[in-house]
């Protein structure tokens, strides 16, 4: 069974294999996404999608998937094309566990965004399903079982250290130039020292024991193999002192629980990845724990229990060798554990941490696929080390390349619109959105470029994904975007524009034989739905004076404009100009054939004064379209009035008032106001 997952930024996908709360075999895929976001920490909470198979359980794949910005919308549909693509079922999970931030109109705010991309989901908020709840914060009575279990096996341990003994566990690394792992005692305390201070009432976390050598591998299904030292990583709490699970295990429950196969993610390039290494050696890093209590005793645990000392649950890693994975993208992706540390997956308030949380979910819900971006693989160390504590089988993972910046830098709010719900007020299609966003990085062996979801579906291929990150283009989305709304069936675009108008507020109706007729005129230069109100206004204005002022403008005027001007007139006075534009287009061509030959005039020498003097524009779409609309909307009201719209009649009455001798002279003419 494939599954998806994705944390914060990033998105995640995975294969689910048998896991043993879940002994069915079936095969699904999570996307998880985060949306509730601070500016000032980038952080998030995430939410899962997830999809299974229609076919026996064991062989269904689970994907999971994670928040709604531009470059976590294309890992979105990624995960979606790729479980559809399998005839699987789509999953969202909501990853809450930062209470703080995490909010019913940010959770609303995401449902909406994925639900307008048509981002639909089998199960998850408002669908349910067998590997329910849907919701970490619903979700920390299986946490704290799970942690409890790590707990008896001793792979985690309550470490009772102050956020001040942390701060100097810091201080002591960076003085000696050593990574900041965890060396409290808490690791190796006795039995007595634990239970004292629970005793006492000292808070504690949960801290996960990381081996002290050795590595840890996985394959990246887009990167390889990735790997790490064991012996840099140092213990890491895994559930707070306030009872809260931390990130990394909460994710790896709910994948393992969920039955999650492929969890993708971004990641930083290996290049990169290494010059953050040597950036974070010099800087004296990686924050490794170093606290006492990986070793305290009993005696000491006991102590700090009975003082009633806030604790933590840190995770025991090693504290050398590697751990390995193989990326479905990737390759093999390898880490040193000696860089670290033990980390909290409890924290003294009781809860879990994200890590935690995950971990447990998407094992206890079958997931089997892990798909997220490259810059959050750091999690999928942690996430590792405790499917292995928990005897979980690991699902496979995919970590997915950042989407960057035309500078190539990370795509962010500086460098323009970054959400859904900023596109879809810009006049985005979801569809075109959806398109684009899934040939970043990903493309299907042509040059064809224009593709629906559904055959997205067909096509999509993990295999053809590329490593390296791809150039946000947004004049290349807009093209894109032209595209699908020329493919839209024309009534429907018809009525989706006349509404665009009259909420704008330029018209007073939204449908009728004038929207039909300015459609067609002006669809050419429309490439997002909001581009209608521009066209459009810009049809209903009147910018003659500023037009004369410019050098091509003062061309035509050297060229008998005051003569036409004269001529058009006495046109108007007579009632043919009227009569004609009472015949549309048809009535108009004739009237104007007949008006230059009076004039001895035609082509350019004909067509641009007129167009200088009836739009005042020197340029636009059809002359005589657009003159036979300007007239039908004077006569009409059809034009809200506080648009500023300067009817033909008010057009032509101010020519009768214009200085030409004084405009030829001064290069300024005097116009009347309409």
């Amino acid at each position: 069974m494939a599954t998806l997952a994705g944390i914060g930024m990033n998105i995640s996908g995975g294969t689910r294999a048998a896991v043993p709360p879940h002994s069915s075999s079936s095969s699904s895929f999570i996307l998880r996404r985060s949306h509730s976001y601070s500016s000032q920490t980038h952080r998030r909470r995430n939410t899962f999608i997830s999809i299974s198979e229609n076919v026996p359980k064991q062989s269904r794949t689970r994907k999971c998937f994670s928040s709604i910005s531009a470059s976590s919308s294309d890992q979105q549909q990624q995960q979606q094309v790729r479980v559809r693509s399998k005839g699987g079922k789509f999953i969202l999970r909501i990853e809450d566990t930062d209470l703080e931030r995490s909010t019913k109109e940010s959770e609303e705010a995401v449902l909406r965004d994925l639900s307008w991309l048509g981002l639909t989901w089998d199960e998850g908020p408002g669908a349910g399903g067998e590997y329910g709840p849907y919701r970490q914060s619903e979700r920390n009575d299986l946490y704290k079982q799970y942690a409890n279990k790590l707990l008896n096996s001793g792979q985690v341990y309550r470490c009772f250290c102050s956020n001040q003994e942390l701060e100097q566990m810091k201080e002591i690394a960076k003085e000696k130039q050593l990574p900041p792992v965890y060396t409290g005692k808490w690791a190796t305390a006795t039995e007595e020292e634990v239970q004292e201070e629970l005793a006492k009432g000292t808070p504690f976390t949960y801290r996960f024991r990381v081996p002290k050598e050795g590595s840890l591998k996985i394959n990246d299904l887009i990167r390889g193999e990735v790997s790490w030292n064991l012996d840099t990583l140092g213990d890491f709490v895994v559930m707070r002192s306030n009872g809260q699970p931390v990130y990394n295990f909460c994710v790896t429950v709910d994948d393992a629980t969920m039955a999650i196969t492929h969890v993708i993610r971004y990641f930083k390039d290996h290049v990169e990845l290494e010059q953050m290494k040597e950036i974070a050696k010099e800087k004296q890093l990686p924050p490794v724990y170093t606290g006492k209590w990986a070793t305290a005793t009993e005696e000491e645990v006991q102590e700090e229990l009975e003082k009633g000392t806030p604790f933590t649950y840190r995770f025991r890693v090693p504290k050398e060798g590697s751990l390995k994975i193989n990326d479905l993208i990737r390759g093999e992706v390898s880490w040193n554990l000696d860089t670290l540390g033990d980390f909290v997956v409890m924290r003294s308030n009781g809860q879990p941490v994200y890590n935690f949380c995950v971990t447990v979910d998407d094992a206890t819900m079958a997931i089997t696929h892990v798909i997220r971006a490259e810059e959050h693989l750091p999690n999928t160390l942690r996430q590792a080390l405790i499917y292995k504590a928990l005897g979980f089988p690991m699902p496979s993972f995919a970590h997915v390349s950042l989407i960057l910046a035309p500078d190539r830098s990370k795509l962010s709010k500086r460098h323009g619109a970054t959400s859904v719900g900023q596109y879809r007020e810009m006049g985005f299609l979801p569809q075109a959105i959806v398109n684009y966003l899934a040939l970043l990085g990903w493309s299907d062996g042509t040059n064809d470029e224009f593709f629906t979801l559904d055959q997205l579906v067909e096509k999509f291929s993990i295999d053809r994904v590329n490593k390296s990150g791809a150039i946000f283009d947004s004049t290349k989305l807009r093209w894109m975007n032209g595209l699908h709304l020329k493919a839209l069936p024309t009534e429907e675009l018809i009525k989706t524009i006349g509404e665009q108008w009259r909420s704008a507020g330029i018209l007073n109706e939204s449908e009728g034989l004038f929207i039909e007729d300015a459609y067609k005129l002006l669809e050419g230069g429309m490439n997002v739905i909001t581009d209608a109100e521009k066209l459009m206004s810009d049809l209903l204005s009147y910018p003659f004076h500023d037009t004369l002022s410019s050098s091509e403008g003062r061309g035509i005027l050297e060229d008998g404009l005051p003569a036409v001007a004269e001529s058009l007139l006495a046109a108007y006075d007579s009632g043919e100009l009227l009569a004609a534009l009472e015949e549309g287009k048809s009535g108009w061509q004739k009237w104007v054939k007949a008006f230059g030959k009076s004039l001895k005039r035609k082509g350019k020498s004909l067509f641009m004064p007129l167009r200088v003097l009836l739009t005042g524009k020197l340029h636009g779409p059809d002359m005589g379209e657009s003159i036979v609309l300007i007239y039908r909307a004077g006569t009409s009201g059809i034009v809200a009035p506080e648009v500023g719209f300067v009817t033909l009649e008010q057009r032509l009455k101010s020519l009768r008032e214009v200085n030409w001798e004084a405009f030829s002279q001064a290069e300024t003419a005097t116009v009347a106001a309409p």
